[in-house]
């Protein structure tokens, strides 16, 4: 698994074009389990790009309507919290895709709420921390995104997740009978620092809307990065 993670202090150079390749190019689960493995091992991937221990990082998880204006408005919202803003870095990557009425229809939300909540209560997080937004209503489009927004804090280091602590939280995730026996069992992926995503750090073209070249790549509306032969920053 790949993907894409953008600073956040850059999103107003980044075009809608590209925030809209973000989109195209993520991955779209077929259910809520390999949704949350995509996010276990992205969360994971973080520490290289974002150059910092994974026990540094805070995550807030979110949705949006999976178009570049939904997403826009989505991140910068979360950026102009005073907790993200000031933090030293603050990344963001779109993680997955799928039909809105999938997500919404089976309480994928919901779900992952209760999930992130008792790995929380027994200290079994990977990370600093995480939260799961409330992304309030759904959108009229068809389909919906999944994102997390990233920060480094500062101060001391937080816990790694014990395996005894996952192996706790996972017995009280399958007394849950709202939450699949299949999503309870992967948070042993927690413990497990090498179930990585491998992500790379993404910037703006500089490219301003209406101007320039596209991407070379047939089909691709990116635009083509200086030096890069055509191609996008994808597909170069």
């Amino acid at each position: 698994m790949s993907g894409s993670v953008i600073p956040l202090n850059e999103l107003n150079n980044f075009s809608s074009h590209e925030l809209q390749d973000l989109i195209k190019h993520a991955p779209r689960p077929r259910d809520l389990r390999s949704t949350i493995r995509h996010f276990i091992r992205s969360i994971h991937g973080l520490p290289e790009v974002m150059k910092c221990d994974i026990r540094q990082i805070k995550v807030y998880v979110g949705r949006a309507g999976a178009t570049s204006t939904h997403l826009r408005q989505r991140w910068k919202a979360r950026f102009e919290d005073d907790e993200f803003a000031q933090a030293p870095s603050t990344h963001a990557m779109v993680v997955a895709q799928a039909p809105t009425h999938r997500i919404q229809e089976n309480s994928w939300e919901s779900v992952a709420l209760r999930f992130v909540t008792t790995l929380n209560r027994n200290d079994a997080l990977c990370c600093a921390n995480a939260i799961v937004g409330s992304s309030g209503r759904f959108p009229e489009t068809d389909d919906s995104v999944l994102y997390l927004v990233a920060r480094r804090k500062q101060g001391p280091l937080g816990n790694c997740a014990r395996v005894d602590k996952v192996d706790k939280s996972i017995r009280e995730l399958l007394e849950d009978n709202k939450i699949p026996d299949g999503v309870a069992r992967d948070a042993y992926l927690v413990a497990n620092p090498q179930e990585a995503a491998t992500l790379q750090l993404m910037g703006p073209s500089w490219w301003s809307e209406g101007d320039g070249e596209l991407c070379k790549k047939r089909n691709c509306i990116t635009p083509a990065l200086p030096g890069s032969r055509g191609y996008c920053g994808w597909h170069r």
